[in-house]
């Protein structure tokens, strides 16, 4: 990706994108992620993470979500995932190679010249809706939002106090069947809001 006169990986969207091409570097890897500076894993994580994507039969794996409602509904039926369009995420959200190579291509040709300070949540939306791909959010979350009042690079904000995980342990123990009642896994609507709505108003 080749960046454009005066525009440079800054803030929290273009970060997130700079952090999707340093990770495509790995030339080995199928699958990678973007997480959040705040971001506290699991116990166990790696284990936890591999077993997850290896179950999910999607390219696009969110390792934390927090939508109460939707976690505490797949608590009650039992089952390991929520799915649905919007919960690609930049907390922590794992994809495969062909994905990121995409998404990155999508940020070159339509964001960076629409709005290149898009966040980045509402960057992943918008790509989420316009390519019509399903993401799956693990339940328990593999990822707890410990600080979200403070950022080690700066990003603090006073109004996100409530973006933790509905459902975190960590000491999850392990192995968890990410693969029980997969057909039923949770479908949400789809999560677009205002500001994802009138930016996918813009783009072509």
């Amino acid at each position: 990706m080749q960046w454009q006169g005066k525009i440079r990986p800054a803030g929290i969207g273009l970060n997130s994108v700079a952090g999707w091409q340093s990770a495509l570097e790995d030339r080995a890897a199928t699958h990678m992620m973007v997480m959040s500076d705040d971001m506290q894993p699991v116990r166990w994580f790696s284990q936890h993470t591999a077993a997850a994507v290896a179950a999910a039969p999607v390219e696009m794996v969110a390792l934390f979500t927090g939508v109460r409602r939707h976690v505490e509904r797949a608590r009650q039926i039992g089952v390991h995932w929520v799915r649905g369009l919007g919960l690609f995420g930049g907390n922590g959200t794992v994809l495969s190679r062909a994905v990121v190579e995409d998404f990155l291509e999508f940020v070159e040709q339509i964001f960076l010249p629409v709005d290149p300070k898009c966040a980045d949540d509402n960057l992943y939306t918008a790509y989420q809706v316009s390519k019509q791909l399903e993401c799956w959010a693990t339940v328990p979350c593999l990822l707890e939002h410990f600080a979200p009042r403070e950022s080690t690079i700066g990003h603090n904000s006073p109004i996100l106090t409530g973006r933790t995980a509905p459902w975190f342990e960590a000491d999850l123990p392990t192995p968890v069947d990410w693969q029980a009642n997969l057909p039923a896994a949770l479908k949400v609507p789809p999560a677009v809001g205002t500001v994802t709505k009138r930016l996918l108003a813009r783009w072509p």
